[in-house]
């Protein structure tokens, strides 16, 4: 009876728990020579959303990615980059 309480109390406590806002992961990329940052944001039908800013240099870029693994299943793009550089940073992205 006594650890059925307990359960029940530590079950109660997690539930009230809030979570909390995503958190940016940066990185310093090898393959970019860039650092890259990204934050999670949620799945749906087609993979993981994530939302990503990338720098090196002057160049600077703020992206949408999908990823169903590591494959690119869509991308949009804010920045200076070519629209073939930006579909190299999402691959890249997607790949890792």
């Amino acid at each position: 009876m006594f650890k059925a309480l307990i359960a029940s109390a530590v079950l109660a406590t997690t539930s009230l728990v809030v979570p909390t806002a995503a958190e940016a992961a940066c990185f310093n990329s090898s393959v970019t020579g860039g650092t890259i940052c990204n934050t999670y944001q949620y799945s749906n039908r087609y993979g993981d959303v994530y939302t990503l800013g990338y720098a090196i240099g002057s160049t600077t870029e703020s992206m949408t990615i999908v990823c169903n693994g590591a494959q690119v299943v869509d991308w949009k793009s804010n920045g200076t980059m070519s629209q073939r550089g930006a579909q190299r940073l999402a691959n890249h992205f997607c790949s890792i």
